[in-house]
């Protein structure tokens, strides 16, 4: 199904950057982050061009449930103090309490109407493992002054062992406030091209597509995951993942959301008439028990009987290992390359974030806060788990899509995805209901590794480092920048 949020939308059409320009600053990606830092530097005097790739809004952006809250996981803050100290907890609860006010501020600032709505946010549990960690975030709360309470578990619409309420949390329409915004810095001077892929960033500022360039003094990396992640090592820092909703007709969860404590969880949030319930995560290119879909079904309906689906939808998102967003200088003392990843599950609040540290650093070349998301921190324990998740995986990987391993799985005529052998290359055979046979080289374009075909979203993934690409061999998701068999041409 396409997204919720592209029906019944109109959309402004933006040209293609087919010239070399000029720009103070050139922000990659023109998601829900691009745009509200292009906005933000626009509103702070730079002269801004915006490259997107596809369409404005049309990547993660438009398969989020947009929840707008300081809760950013069960236990985040109780982790968050274990891993960084009460110190940085207490700004980055402050960070997330602004961007909840601060959405309210431009609607009225800038005539915005993106369906903003203040409610409270349950955060539930279902066993006694899942209490004794809510009651722990309650303490993290407490400590960082969070504002929540303790209510009885009776009055949530679905039995749970306990309950945390945090009010005026929030919810949005992301693709409304999307255009909206690119509305705005339109009418603020600022450049936007749509269909316009960066190739190429140069340390120098200059950002080559296919049928142009921007030479900008300085550039964002908004792409969800940086497409230029060798020189940072991202690929070390964070993995990809994804997961699933389901649109429900639910009348009881109407008026507010509801985050859970466990990891198998549901979460909702109202959408209109209908509620969106979430969950079923894993990393991109490893579903080892698939059917997500009817798995999520089945846990909701767990929790509230029978129910009526009327639509389902994913997205991806960047995970780092402590839990806190990727926003600052590429490289530590890079005074040109920005950029903001690793959002988890959470972008809406993290996108003003990056909107208000990188704006900073760019116009005054430093932010109190840097510290606390400096894309250049160092842990050992980090940079461990990166090593020990990606290591195996990329061998394997690496070594399939360069030898041309074939899969294990033989498959046949049927229609899907498979493994093939040809020439010595690694081929992807996409069979479609008809009998014909779509063919690809899969082997990703971003590091070489093999990639594995998606039956959901009838997609070739990469397990390495999350690139996507459609059975055509079309980039859906960076790193990749390029499509299958482009790395021949290069």
């Amino acid at each position: 199904m396409a997204s919720y949020w592209e029906e019944h939308l109109l959309r402004t059409e933006y040209p293609l950057l087919g010239e070399v320009t000029e720009a103070d600053v050139c922000v990659i990606g023109g998601g829900i982050t691009g745009m509200c830092i292009a906005f933000e530097l626009s509103r702070l005097g730079k002269q801004v061009v915006l490259l997107e790739a596809e369409r404005v809004g049309s990547g993660a952006t438009s398969g989020t449930t947009a929840k707008v809250t300081v809760q950013h996981g069960g236990d985040c803050y109780t982790r968050l103090i274990g891993r960084r100290g009460e110190h940085h907890g207490v700004r980055y609860a402050a960070h997330a309490l602004w961007a909840l006010q601060r959405y309210e501020e431009l609607a009225k600032e800038y005539g915005l109407d993106f369906d903003y709505t203040r409610m409270p946010l349950y955060l539930y549990c279902n066993t006694e493992e899942g209490k004794g960690k809510l009651m722990e975030e309650k303490h993290a709360h407490e400590r960082l002054g969070i504002q929540s309470q303790l209510v009885d578990p009776s009055a949530l619409p679905f039995a749970a062992r306990a309950a945390l309420m945090l009010p005026l949390q929030g919810s949005l329409h992301p693709l409304k406030l999307v255009l909206g915004l690119a509305r705005v810095l339109q009418e603020g001077g600022g450049r936007i091209y749509e269909h316009s892929r960066v190739l190429k960033v140069g340390e120098d500022g200059v950002v080559t597509t296919a049928h142009g360039a921007v030479r900008a003094k300085q550039v964002v990396l908004a792409t969800h995951y940086p497409i230029e992640d060798f020189g940072g090592r991202y690929f070390l820092k964070m993995y990809q993942e994804r997961s699933y909703a389901l649109g429900i007709l639910a009348p009881s969860l109407l008026d507010a959301m509801y985050l859970g404590m466990e990891q198998d969880s549901v979460a909702y949030r109202p959408m209109g008439e209908f509620a969106a319930a979430s969950g079923e995560s894993h990393e991109t290119g490893k579903d080892p028990k698939g059917k997500p879909y009817p798995r999520l079904h089945q846990r909701v309906q767990q929790q509230l009987g029978e129910i009526k689906v009327y639509g389902c939808w994913n997205a991806q998102d960047c995970m780092t290992y402590d839990g806190v967003p990727l926003i600052g200088r590429y490289q530590k003392g890079d005074e040109v390359r920005f950029v903001a990843t690793g959002f988890g599950k959470w972008g809406m609040t993290h996108a003003l974030t990056a909107a208000k540290i990188i704006g900073e650093l760019v116009v005054t070349g430093n932010c109190k806060d840097e510290s606390l998301y400096a894309p250049y921190r160092f842990s050992v324990m980090d940079l461990s788990r990166g090593y020990r998740r990606h290591l195996g995986t990329t061998i394997a990987s690496v070594t399939a899509g360069w030898m041309g391993l074939p899969s294990i799985n033989k498959g046949g005529s049927v229609p899907g995805g498979r493994i093939r052998r040809r020439g010595g290359k690694r081929m992807g055979i996409y069979t479609t209901e008809f009998g014909e046979e779509i063919a690809v080289h899969a082997k990703c374009t971003h590091m070489g590794c093999g990639l594995k075909w998606n039956d959901v979203d009838k997609t070739w993934d990469c397990p390495c480092h999350g690139s996507r690409f459609d059975r055509f061999g079309n980039v859906l998701e960076a790193p990749a920048t390029r499509g299958l068999g482009e790395e021949d041409k290069a």
